[in-house]
């Protein structure tokens, strides 16, 4: 039941309607958009092109495709679509060089550098700067990624290989980092959350699932962050939301 339960919600979400685009995925450096749009035009105008222009637009387009599931475009989504990109700006490239045109070609040597030397000089800190582990938590403050490791390796030191272990919250990094199986299909809870037609039923059956399975850890997850204020307040991908149903799943329901 609960299975069917959770086909439903991603036959629901797949068919929702998706309204907005994040316009700043498009501010990452405008040369590559150019050169991208430059190579696929020249594509379908050259003939001899086209067979591989279609190649590319199609790959393009089944990429831009696998970024639509769940309607969030959230900005790393859209590597997807670098492959397909990069080659039309190859393409792009490829043509201003066989203009055989001096400036066309000295474009072609500076442009790469360019783009080399202002990403090194932008990203100098991050690259070299800092420790991955301080960097993620610069960057993601409000996800424990870097505690999630140690739960994970707490959880695989203390438990046998067939325990069950359940994370209430959405760090479903802890199952892989443990090697421990979830004692629930729902291993995250955002759309258990969500104010949508089924969130109430799959609350109860995160419920019941991990009452059944008797998982040998319960492992809550609570982010701290700081409000606009300044001051510290705790949050919970479980907690509930505006207009979210009133069987809001918490400690006192499990």
């Amino acid at each position: 039941m609960h299975g069917n339960m959770r086909q439903i919600y991603r036959s629901l979400k797949a068919s929702g309607t998706c309204l907005t685009l994040s316009a700043h995925v498009f501010d990452f450096f405008i040369g590559f958009w150019l050169l991208s749009v430059a190579g696929l035009i020249i594509g379908l105008y050259n003939v001899a092109d086209r067979k591989r222009t279609a190649f590319l637009l199609g790959l393009f387009i089944f990429s831009f495709l696998g970024t639509v599931p769940g309607c969030n475009f959230f900005p790393h989504y859209f590597v997807l679509m670098l492959p397909a990109l990069a080659l039309l700006a190859g393409m792009g490239s490829e043509f201003m060089y066989s203009l055989r045109l001096r400036f066309a070609k000295i474009t072609l040597l500076i442009f790469p550098i360019v783009v080399l030397a202002s990403n090194l000089w932008l990203q100098w800190p991050v690259l070299f700067g800092v420790s991955p582990q301080t960097l993620s938590q610069i960057i993601y403050r409000k996800s424990p990624f870097i505690e999630s490791v140690k739960v994970g390796n707490y959880t695989h030191e203390h438990t046998g290989k067939d325990a069950r272990v359940a994370v209430i919250g959405s760090e479903p990094e802890i199952y892989f980092y443990g090697q421990r199986h979830s004692a629930t299909g729902y291993i995250y809870a955002y759309p258990l959350m969500e104010n949508q037609p089924y969130a109430a039923a799959m609350q109860r059956g995160m419920i019941s699932e991990i009452e059944s399975a008797k998982p040998e850890y319960i492992i809550m997850v609570s982010n701290a962050d700081r409000g606009a204020s300044g001051n510290p307040r705790t949050w919970k991908s479980w907690s509930g939301r505006k207009n979210t149903p009133p069987n809001i799943m918490n400690a006192s329901a499990l």
